[in-house]
């Protein structure tokens, strides 16, 4: 079969590349023993090394194993760029269980819709978006909400400095507190 876009590439970049057998986390744990002190992420100022990303995945996958998600279980990520849904993410696959990426900004017709199509029973959300969530959750399979703050990784110690969370009802918890919570 031709491809017409190999014509555009330059020289030096190939048509194909060999990727590693191996889980997207593992690969985090790769980065982590390698470039253990460098920064991972930098969100407004605030950085966390891969050594932070890795602790804190690790952390996430154990709570969310006690929530009781297990291997093949959906879990929608509803979050903006920030280091939460970078954390989120690993942990998901970390536990074998499957990333649902949801759009933040769908309407609350459209979240119903995504989440009775993916079977997702677990959401993380920001706060900003836990009404929305809420509305929908008696219409759809959603046992588990997970919620945060774009400010919970704004400061340089993101456990230490981060208040808690209020007016949390059954079925959700804060981002922060289940990572405390196995950790």
């Amino acid at each position: 079969m031709e491809r017409p876009w190999y014509q555009h590439y330059d020289y030096f970049v190939p048509y194909t590349i060999r990727y590693p057998k191996v889980s997207a986390h593992f690969l985090l744990e790769l980065a982590a023993s390698k470039y253990k002190d460098s920064i991972a992420t930098d969100f407004y100022g605030a950085t966390l090394t891969y050594r932070q990303l890795r602790t804190m995945m690790n952390q996430l996958a154990a709570g969310l194993t006690e929530l009781g998600i297990k291997k093949g279980d959906r879990v929608g990520l509803m979050l903006p760029n920030c280091p939460q849904i970078i954390i989120a993410y690993y942990a998901v696959l970390r536990i074998g269980a499957i990333v649902v990426n949801v759009n933040p900004l769908y309407t609350e017709r459209e979240l119903e819709h995504q989440i009775n199509d993916s079977g997702a029973e677990t959401i993380f959300c920001i706060d900003m978006h836990l009404d929305k969530v809420r509305n929908v959750k008696a219409k759809t399979g959603i046992k588990n909400v997970v919620m945060t703050r774009i400010l919970d990784f704004m400061a340089p110690e993101p456990l230490e400095t981060a208040s808690p969370y209020e007016d949390l009802s059954d079925g959700e918890i804060g981002f922060l507190d289940l990572m405390k919570k196995a950790g």
